[in-house]
């Protein structure tokens, strides 16, 4: 490991901020796997983290404190409150084409881990279609794919959809109740599910809370399974609580990452050789857009205004599944996906997949009493909320929630166009009409297939595309022309000699499948490449 040396930032026990190797900003699934991968091989790394770095589950708030000195005595900001609980402190700023634009929060982390923190634990494989538009095959990621699945530990059963693909799974635990009921069913339809690729360690009482932290060490994500390990045992080093303002550069290369710490005005540089972007598939292409220079006045690798372009979101339809039979018990151990849906003749549409979770007493009463947009004359007849809470889970807890993944296509007016006076990521998006197709299509095949084995309603908005702003990607594309591209087939940028990108920014097309595998399996194929160059 690196010996402290060089500038310390204004007063903190920071490390030290100049001759590392590789600094990596943002420790997310793209960015502490490589991060982790580098420093396992002897590279000093130091991890530049918005939030707190959560070096343990059972603080998730150690590692740093936004201004202690202050936080003795003053109560923490909405700000920090957000961020020790895993959420990104800006809203998104929305500009739907023909809609008038709307602020919102929104499901994106932040903090050791970054989003994989709340995540869903799915870790699953692209399909070998999925790579025509870009500049590596799926061949070419196989072996990383499978080092990827062996990292995170992702337990399934092999996807009959994809015969002779070696996946690297665990076994996932024995199906029972409605997840039996699931696959028999399912298979009698002709169908061909399998378990769920689930990066999960189920320890008893685990229910996966999803999209919220969690003290268990269940959720195998990026910060339990790579960010920690590289700090504990790899001699990587952490600034957390650090937001970086831009990247300076000179000579075609990444010089300092110009830095402020949460409760601090005076900045601070970091520097090194390697520079890798993990920030996100918003905030990355904004931190390019503010980094200007004299060779890049449009902001670092975005001389033909590419970057923040092509975004592309996944669209997530929700669905209540309730098996047309007697159920054992209304318990699932592990989950369900399928694939029978991926392709068809009208276009690609996607994946259909169901998490071991359940609807019980407990979780309705607690969605009741959080509010969540309920009317005002409702919340009047809290009192009785226990019963309804109830008679809810009765009512529900037979039906299984599956959620679809819909290929979302790049298009060069959907982008991200850089930040309002808010601090909130402006993006600006339209809904072509090949979606709309393409979205109504995959809702009739799913009602329609299921329909005489299970009873299927949608509880989507049927009048409206759902689009998934967890599954952000495609913001700085990776391709072999710099015309085209912002980043080449090893994800440094064309015009920046040391400067990657390995978040789902890279991404030429979106898939039909959740991002964070094929994420985690090419951050190990940079950091390979990344290792060699050093």
């Amino acid at each position: 490991m690196m010996q402290s040396k060089g500038a310390r930032a204004s007063g903190r026990d920071t490390p030290a901020l100049d001759g590392w190797d590789v600094v990596v900003i943002g420790t997310g699934m793209g960015g502490s796997t490589l991060g982790h991968a580098l420093a396992r091989q002897g590279r000093s790394v130091l991890f530049l983290e918005r939030g707190p770095a959560r070096q343990s589950a059972e603080e998730p708030t150690a590692g740093g404190v936004a201004n202690p000195e202050a936080t003795s005595l003053v109560a923490p900001s909405r700000k920090e409150r957000l961020m020790r609980g895993g959420q990104w402190p800006e809203p998104l700023r929305q500009e739907l084409h023909a809609r008038e634009p709307r602020t919102f929060a929104h499901p994106l982390g932040v903090g050791g881990g970054g989003s994989s923190s709340r995540f869903g634990m799915v870790m699953d494989r692209f399909f070998p279609e999925d790579f025509e538009s870009w500049p590596v095959t799926y061949d070419e990621l196989a072996p990383w794919y499978e080092k990827a699945e062996a990292l995170y530990r992702v337990r399934g059963s092999e996807d009959p959809m994809r015969p002779g693909v070696s996946f690297q799974l665990m076994p996932p635990p024995a199906p029972v109740g409605k997840e039996q009921a699931l696959l028999e069913g399912f298979q009698a339809l002709g169908l061909h599910p399998y378990r769920i690729h689930y990066a999960c360690e189920r320890l008893p009482g685990c229910d996966t809370c999803v999209g919220s932290l969690c003290l268990r060490e269940c959720r195998n994500d990026a910060g339990r399974m790579c960010l920690r390990p590289a700090l504990r045992s790899h001699g990587a080093r952490i600034i957390d609580w650090c937001e970086v303002l831009s990247l300076e550069e000179e000579n075609g290369a990444v010089t300092a990452a110009v830095c402020r710490r949460e409760g601090e005005t005076q900045p601070f540089k970091v520097r090194g050789r390697v520079f890798v972007l993990a920030a996100g598939a918003f905030m990355t292409p904004v931190l390019l857009q503010r980094s200007v220079s004299s060779r890049h006045p449009n902001g670092l690798a975005n001389n033909r205004d590419l970057v923040g372009r092509n975004l592309m979101l996944h669209c997530s339809d929700h669905y209540l599944v309730t098996a047309r039979r007697s159920l054992e018990s209304f318990d699932m151990a592990h989950g369900v996906s399928v694939n029978d849906f991926y392709r068809h003749a009208q276009g690609k549409l996607g994946n259909f997949h169901a998490h071991p979770f359940t609807i019980d007493e407990e979780k309705v009463l607690s969605w009741l009493q959080g509010g969540h947009s309920l009317p005002a004359w409702l919340r009047v007849l809290s009192p009785l909320f226990p019963l309804v809470a109830n008679l809810g889970a009765r009512l529900y807890r037979a039906r299984t929630v599956f959620a679809s993944v819909l290929e979302d296509l790049p298009y060069a007016e959907n982008r991200v166009v850089g930040t309002s006076e808010d601090g909130s990521v402006r993006y600006q998006y339209r809904v072509h009409d090949e979606l709309r197709r393409r979205v109504d299509l995959s809702r009739r095949l799913f009602l329609r297939t299921l329909a005489p084995k299970f009873k299927v309603k949608l509880i989507s908005n049927p009048r409206d595309v759902a689009l998934n702003l967890g599954h952000v990607c495609g913001t700085c594309r990776f391709g072999t022309s710099p015309e085209t591209s912002v980043l080449d087939p090893s994800n440094r940028a064309h015009e920046v000699d040391n400067l990657y990108v390995v978040d789902a920014s890279f991404f030429p097309s979106s898939g039909g499948i959740n991002p964070s595998l094929t994420i985690a399996a090419n951050a190990l194929r940079v950091a390979d490449t990344v290792h060699t160059r050093l």
